[in-house]
């Protein structure tokens, strides 16, 4: 894979002047990236792994803005396998970083993150938000758009949990847009999946229609591209569709293949829902 040769290729005495050259230590990067990919894949003990050598090479480097990516990054692993203080820690340290070097980019990552961090910890949920949003726009506005899909899922997400039926359609909207114009496809099938519940949601919990079509395209689009961790998420929503329904055996057949491939993981947030809804 060509992250594992860059990643293997890394001279740490040769390369070192890259992060001034490129703006960012290669092996950082690599580690950093492949952290995220390793947790699509269904890999996350290794995903952890990856990140926390990117975070040990981000800070013996002492490059500001490599340490910034890899606290973004890190922030982003720990949202994704639901380990809240370690997406809280992540982003609160980014946060003091990017305010210090005065690093815009980083700091509207770090602000998302944080408030995401807290609204799932149960903070203000009016404030949380708020803020989400705020860095959201802080985003846009120095020019981003990269992971901006993630972002306002995750967005959209806390506003269907919060009861803010309106803005969490308003906003996948914005990321349905958002990701067609920039063809930003690594978020692909949890943007479907997370759709499809705030369709469900805001008809008042019907489990059919269109919102059963969003999340059934959730997990063909995770199958297709190999994304375990998507496809054991929407399995888990299509579990919980069809109970719903009165198919729960449909249901649970689908989501006991699903959590069968996971060789580890199993103390991330998803495995563990999965394993309580199995029983």
């Amino acid at each position: 894979r060509p992250l594992e040769k860059a990643i293997a290729l890394y001279d740490e005495t040769r390369d070192r002047s890259h992060a001034v050259v490129y703006g960012v230590d290669p092996s950082v990067a690599s580690l950093a990236v492949a952290a995220i990919a390793l947790w699509n894949e269904g890999y996350a003990d290794q995903a952890n792994v990856s990140m926390r050598n990117a975070l040990a090479r981000a800070r013996a480097s002492k490059h500001p803005f490599t340490l910034g990516w890899a606290l973004a990054y890190a922030a982003n692993l720990g949202q994704n396998c639901g380990d809240r203080p370690a997406t809280r820690h992540a982003a609160r340290e980014g946060l003091q970083l990017a305010t210090e070097h005065e690093f815009p980019f980083w700091a509207a990552a770090a602000t998302i993150m944080g408030a995401r961090a807290a609204f799932d910890e149960g903070a203000d949920a009016s404030d949380a938000l708020g803020r989400m949003r705020r860095g959201i726009d802080a985003w846009f506005e120095i020019g981003a758009q990269n992971t901006a899909p993630y972002f306002l899922t995750l967005l959209a997400e806390a506003y269907a949990t919060a009861g803010r039926w309106e803005d969490a359609r308003t906003t996948i909207v914005e990321a349905t847009t958002c990701a067609a114009n920039h063809v930003e496809l690594w978020w692909e099938a949890e943007h479907y999946r997370v759709t499809g519940e705030v369709m469900m949601e805001a008809a008042g919990g019907d489990p059919g229609g269109e919102s059963e079509t969003w999340v059934q395209r959730a997990l063909d689009t995770a199958r297709r591209q190999g994304a375990k961790a998507h496809e054991l998420r929407a399995a888990i929503t299509l579990a919980r569709l069809r109970r719903m329904q009165g198919r729960s055996d449909e249901g649970r057949e689908v989501l006991r293949d699903t959590y069968a491939w996971f060789t580890e993981g199993f103390e991330t947030a998803d495995l563990r829902s999965a394993a309580e809804f199995l029983g």
